[in-house]
């Protein structure tokens, strides 16, 4: 006697293979490999965004701090207030007040006349490593006219007859 054989079934089956599992496993995991090299790149370029814009900061205040000059001459009773005082130099291990950087920075302040205009040209470059040990550099240039401080409030302040 003979045993029935085993039919198909009318309707199709519907499952995942093995195989097809291991694909789609395989595939998933290459793009979450991916997405962690981009999420690592992503926080080294965040990282150099704001060590970049710290040096700018500190380069702008450098600047700003050499234009607020008081007088054109020396004044015995407050050194370093002078047009005549101003002059280049460096600053090494300057740190970020509140210790919240993970770096610090190197400032140097460049002075030299011009010869042309009677001018001062000022160069502040501020420098740092990086994460990856990369120099970074920041570079502000600048210059400073040798006019009387009082003469540049006359432009605030509005004339009589305006």
């Amino acid at each position: 006697m003979r045993l029935p054989a085993f039919r198909r079934p009318s309707v199709p089956r519907r499952g995942v293979s093995l195989v097809e599992a291991l694909v789609a496993m395989a595939v998933m995991s290459i793009g979450m490999l991916a997405l962690v090299g981009v999420q690592g790149t992503m926080r080294l370029n965040s990282d150099l965004a704001r060590q970049r814009t710290e040096a700018t900061r500190i380069a702008s205040e450098e600047i700003e701090r050499v234009r607020s000059f008081t007088s054109l001459g020396v004044v015995a009773s407050t050194p370093g207030v002078s047009y005549d005082e101003i002059v280049s130099r460096d600053v090494a291990g300057y740190q970020l007040p509140g210790d919240t950087a993970n770096t610090s920075y190197q400032v140097q302040r460049t002075v030299r006349p011009d010869p042309n205009s009677g001018q001062k040209l000022i160069t502040v470059r501020v420098r740092w490593t990086d994460r990856t040990n990369q120099a970074q550099t920041v570079t502000l240039d600048s210059s400073i006219s040798a006019s009387p401080p009082v003469l540049s409030a006359m432009l605030v302040v509005p004339h009589r007859e305006s």
